[in-house]
């Protein structure tokens, strides 16, 4: 008989539990794919074919503290306390948000999730040639 999960399932070997993670890392590629080619569509349109306004050098900081936090956001350490770009972007007022910046926040995500994928696939790798 065999031993059973906490949900009544049996256990599965370390070659099903592989391929379990193989096939789900495909799924998500195959969603980050599908959200990219989306992003890249909605570029062609003719409101992002224009270039964004021109902007002050507060809303140019403002855009660059949205990126550096965004990037900084995935790596949370432990007792760290927020930084300057943080402290600021917690100052900008919801409204003063635009679609631009919106669009930004959207590839820097889909960015560090590929970076993030592509370790995994890395590692995935290189334990699957270990067993």
């Amino acid at each position: 008989m065999k031993k059973r999960s906490r949900r009544g399932r049996p256990y599965r070997s370390l070659s099903q539990s592989i391929l379990g993670v193989q096939l789900d890392l495909r799924d998500l590629m195959r969603q980050v794919n599908a959200q990219l080619l989306i992003l890249r569509m909605s570029k062609n349109k003719e409101y992002y074919t224009h270039t964004p306004p021109p902007t002050s050098p507060a809303s140019t900081r403002s855009a660059l503290d949205l990126i550096l936090s965004s990037s900084l956001s995935t790596t949370n350490i432990p007792g760290d306390t927020p930084g300057r770009n943080e402290l600021s972007l917690r100052n900008i007022p919801r409204s003063s948000t635009s679609q631009w910046e919106s669009v930004l926040k959207g590839y820097v995500i889909l960015r560090d999730l590929e970076r993030y994928l592509s370790r995994l696939v890395r590692d995935y790798t290189l334990l699957r040639a270990k067993s």
